[in-house]
């Protein structure tokens, strides 16, 4: 749904103020957090965005960002902020104040922070957390579940709604793509002798 948007918004506002490129830098993008090491980083790496961009001079400014209903206490549905919150110890009040302290202030002299680090574009955290789950990503729900090969690759292509014999074709069609990469990612876990 997010491409379609993003490409006409991008023509159309590439026409209307003469320019061409990206109006994005990057696309939306889930990343798994080493929440033991980097969630407090990675949140005030966010929180903090709009500041380094000079789009608002404080982070309570931006009115996108989640920050308010961090700093403010306010309950937002979908939006659960006691997993960075209670990091910071103490009770409700005292992690709120901490929190602020923490985003807004001039962490080592400087306000430009580097983004955390990430493996492989998809987990922030230490190479040891990041192979280990990418390693239980690989083996998991399919060995759990005792899913064969040939089931996956069913799994894949109904879900894909594409023919079975498409995913062996190099085709540009992102549907296609997209579910040659989760059928072989999920083949290259270990499966014993099962082949499809």
């Amino acid at each position: 749904m997010m491409q379609p948007f993003q490409t006409s918004y991008t023509l159309y506002l590439n026409r209307r103020h003469g320019r061409s490129g990206h109006v994005f830098e990057q696309r939306n993008k889930a990343l798994l957090v080493d929440k033991d090491n980097y969630l407090m980083q990675v949140s005030r790496y966010i929180h903090r965005n709009p500041v380094e961009a000079k789009l608002v001079g404080r982070p309570q400014d931006y009115r996108w960002s989640s920050y308010g209903a961090y700093v403010s206490g306010k309950v937002v549905r979908g939006l659960t902020t006691s997993l960075v919150l209670e990091q910071l110890g103490g009770n409700r009040k005292e992690q709120i104040r901490n929190y602020r302290e923490y985003v807004e202030s001039d962490q080592g002299g400087y306000l430009s922070e580097e983004p955390p680090p990430t493996i492989k574009g998809m987990v922030i955290g230490e190479t040891e957390f990041a192979e280990e789950a990418l390693r239980k990503g690989r083996e998991g729900v399919v060995m759990e579940r005792g899913y064969t090969l040939g089931q996956v690759e069913q799994g894949v292509c109904r879900v894909a709604r594409i023919e079975r014999e498409e995913l062996g074709r190099a085709q540009r069609k992102p549907a296609v793509k997209r579910a040659r990469e989760v059928f072989y990612v999920t083949r290259a876990a270990p499966y014993g002798s099962e082949s499809a």
